[in-house]
């Protein structure tokens, strides 16, 4: 017997599936976009980011087009609302 069939939880929800908790017309999605192009590397920054090739930029910016306009296609995201949108190597920033 798993772990998950024996859990006890405060909750009832917590045992139901996450699609019946939420009305569909609700549920929207988050995407993380990362731009790896800075003018000058924190010294915090983890992220893998380049302040040497401003050349590669609008090529960057052209694929990332093609490849938000290749996942729309694929999941019909026109039914879909974008509720968070994490940018420019900041996770948190909205």
């Amino acid at each position: 017997m798993t772990r998950a069939a024996t859990a006890r939880t405060a909750s009832p929800a917590a045992s139901a599936p996450w699609s019946t908790l939420v009305p569909a017309e609700q549920i929207g999605f988050g995407v993380y976009v990362h731009i790896p192009f800075c003018r000058h590397k924190c010294d915090y920054c983890a992220f893998a980011t380049f302040t040497d090739r401003a050349h590669l930029v609008e090529r960057y910016l052209a694929a990332l087009r093609v490849e938000i306009e290749r996942i729309a296609r694929r999941t019909n995201a026109v039914a879909c609302c974008l509720d968070h949108l994490c940018r420019w190597g900041n996770p948190f920033a909205r």
